[in-house]
């Protein structure tokens, strides 16, 4: 999985090649990150190739240091492909941990 840790912005997976993609900005410190800010975002590529991305949410920073991330993810998520962004997908207890 490619993780960089950059300009306080954590980047955790590659969109289309990994199974998540999460992104918090300024980040600086572990708390919960709303996926609803612009600025954040989580996506996760299904087993069958569907590519979803986060509309509401969190994510939730556990351990952060410079060269480690982990925690959890939740939200409603729905198929990139919808124009409409219709909230089809929920995700629960969705987790990672990058080294950075």
């Amino acid at each position: 999985m490619v993780a960089s840790f950059l300009d306080s912005t954590p980047n955790i997976g590659l969109l289309g090649t990994d199974a998540i993609m999460l992104q918090v900005n300024k980040l600086s410190q572990p708390g919960t990150y709303d996926l609803s800010e612009v600025t954040n975002s989580a996506f996760v590529n299904l087993p069958d190739g569907t590519q979803i991305g986060a509309l509401t949410g969190s994510i939730v920073i556990t351990q952060l240091s410079s060269n480690k991330a982990k925690g959890t993810f939740s939200g409603s998520f729905y198929d990139l492909t919808d124009l409409m962004q219709t909230p089809n997908y929920t995700v629960t207890e969705g987790s990672f941990e990058a080294s950075f």
